[in-house]
């Protein structure tokens, strides 16, 4: 019996061992169910059929102030990547914000992701990077969505219409987000870091949102992005949290 005994005790031992040495073909650990929750937000949709906190307007460059200084903050639907205008190329780069200070008994924000619907006829694919927006510290508050026409909200020259951007086609911090690849129609997918995220639940002031730009600005190449004012609600910007529970 004791030699029973120490026998399985030592395959015990050399399991053990085993495991420590390498975790590498372990599953990820997963959280209790009881302690995460999961919500989305999308104009008209989640986490209700009245929210519409949801801000987005693409930005132009091009060659007359009608681009530069237009805002085109009210269409359904806008294009992303870069045009050919005369003899040069111009960007078209998508502002997204949404609102979560609705959002409380949230410690931590495990996954948080971006997902926006794209139509696409290119031959060749397309890189969007998305970086976190900055606004100008002589700005007090964040970008305007607007409502169309010149000088009427956010463009490639201002923030609302009237304060300048530090740059030109809106300023962003210097690391990117995450980056995904548009081949055909889809419904792309950003990561956006749980950190960030979660000082945007907690300090609404600092939620200027994320800018989404083409990677390639050489050649002409775009799609075509739903926004919050499409039709169909399934098609509108989404952003999709799982975050633990406070207490």
């Amino acid at each position: 019996m004791k030699t029973g005994n120490a026998l399985i005790a030592c395959l015990l031992g050399m399991l053990l061992a085993a495991g420590c040495g390498d975790d590498s073909g372990l599953p990820p650990p997963q959280y209790p169910d009881r302690d995460t929750l999961e919500v989305a937000f999308q104009d008209g949709v989640h986490p209700y059929e009245t929210y519409f906190g949801t801000r987005d307007a693409v930005i132009k460059d091009g060659p007359s102030p009608a681009f530069i200084n237009g805002n085109f903050g009210a269409e359904p639907r806008d294009t992303l990547g870069v045009v050919r205008a005369g003899s040069g190329y111009y960007e078209r780069r998508l502002l997204v914000r949404m609102d979560l200070s609705g959002l409380s008994g949230c410690s931590a924000v495990i996954d948080a992701r971006l997902s926006l619907r794209i139509e696409s006829d290119l031959a060749d694919p397309l890189v969007l990077e998305v970086y976190e927006v900055e606004v100008p510290p002589a700005n007090p508050a964040s970008w305007t969505e607007g409502t169309g026409e010149l000088f009427a909200g956010v463009s490639w020259s201002t923030v609302d219409g009237t304060a300048p951007w530090v740059t030109a086609g809106g300023d962003y911090a210097i690391a990117m987000l995450d980056a995904q690849t548009v081949h055909a129609d889809t419904a792309v997918t950003f990561a956006l870091p749980g950190p960030l995220v979660l000082a945007w639940i907690k300090e609404p002031s600092t939620n200027h949102g994320v800018i989404i730009k083409a990677r390639d600005t050489s050649s002409e190449r775009s799609v075509r992005v739903h926004l919050r004012e499409s039709s169909i609600p399934a098609d509108r910007p989404k952003l999709e949290l799982l975050y633990f529970k406070s207490g």
